[in-house]
């Protein structure tokens, strides 16, 4: 049977676009517009329009584009056409051109330049391909935080029972579904491994993917406690952290810097905590970099988060749920001129 994830892969469509470096124009533009005109949009001079282009896309330079006074220009456009990559054209007997290429610009594909049209077709309709799974995959990361939330949601739900035989036999059912749905992304994450080690913005995808499989074992971990009754495990707080920076910094935006080596516990909600963090670093990423910085004191721990945020107590659906449950779990949530600074309970290691 097939798996949600692999329908998804199989069936996302995304209207694939070309762009062109100016020598790469003349080299493929005619063969590229005749082949694939009704079937992907073909910019042969996109540089004078990149303010209006927005990718992704896949990006085609001949390796005189590489070194040509608009290399500025053209780098721009790689950025802007990711995940999409570039396709490039020549410099298949020079060293440096190739290592500029692959190291640099992220080329998925080399053609030489006595390729036949056939062939530098062929090159871009595989770079599409690329650009297609990476889109879904990115959507079925997206597809899975809204599960994860909604799960959270649930999960506070539960956690104000006041009645403990409801609310173990509550937990029992959120560590049985957590713990499936870990097992059915772990089952997903196998199919995709192959193709993830070949293409680095896949990698980073799966990256994501691995760590939100990780955080459900957490949350099948602590209902278990809740349901038997025992004190939660305390939890690295430079783990939690981390988690949350590599969820939120895929995809475009600001770039994101974490120093964190506090090597501190906290028992506070780890599933609470990343998805506060996560929204905030993302939200963040939308106008500016952001920086992430865990310091400790004797009793506590600091998290602060230096960018325009959004404001914590605005915050509503499961993002003031998550605030609600750290609050109620000792932990301190500021607003700040320029940023959210939290603190959560520190508890020594056994």
């Amino acid at each position: 049977m097939t798996s949600p994830l692999n329908r998804l892969l199989g069936e996302y469509a995304v209207p694939l676009q070309v762009w062109l470096g100016p020598a790469a124009r003349r080299i493929a533009a005619d063969v590229l517009i005749d082949t694939m005109g009704t079937l992907a949009e073909v910019h042969p001079d996109p540089i004078p329009s990149s303010a209006r282009l927005k990718g992704p896309a896949v990006l085609v330079v001949a390796a005189e584009d590489l070194d040509c006074p608009q290399r500025g220009a053209l780098s721009q456009l790689a950025q802007q056409a990711l995940p999409g990559r570039v396709v490039l054209i020549g410099g298949t007997s020079d060293r440096d051109v190739l290592l500029d290429a692959i190291n640099t610009w992220r080329a998925i594909r080399v053609v030489p330049s006595t390729a036949p049209g056939a062939e530098i077709v062929d090159a871009v309709r595989a770079a599409g391909e690329a650009l297609r799974k990476a889109v879904a995959l990115e959507t079925a990361i997206d597809d899975l935080d809204i599960e994860n939330t909604m799960l959270d949601s649930a999960i506070g739900q539960m956690e104000a029972s006041s009645d403990y035989t409801v609310s173990a036999a509550h937990s029992a059912a959120i560590s049985t579904m957590s713990q499936g749905l870990a097992q059915a992304v772990s089952r997903d994450q196998q199919t995709l491994e192959g193709l993830a080690g070949k293409d680095e913005s896949l990698a980073q995808a799966m990256r994501g993917v691995q760590t939100v499989t990780d955080l459900l074992g957490q949350v099948h971990t602590r209902a278990s406690e809740q349901a038997s009754g025992l004190p939660a495990t305390p939890e690295s707080v430079d783990a939690m952290v981390a988690a949350a920076v590599e969820l939120a910094s895929g995809g475009p935006g600001g770039t994101v810097q974490l120093s964190t080596d506090t090597q501190a516990l906290s028992t506070i909600n780890p599933y609470a905590l990343i998805h506060l963090l996560a929204h905030l670093i993302r939200s963040t990423r939308a106008t500016s970099d952001v920086m992430v910085r865990c310091t400790t004191e004797s009793d506590y721990v600091e998290i602060q988060l230096d960018g325009p945020a959004p404001t914590v107590d605005t915050a509503h659906g499961p993002v003031a749920r998550s605030v609600e449950v750290l609050r109620e779990e000792g932990a301190t949530i500021t607003d700040r001129q320029e940023g959210v600074c939290l603190r959560l309970p520190r508890v020594e290691e056994d």
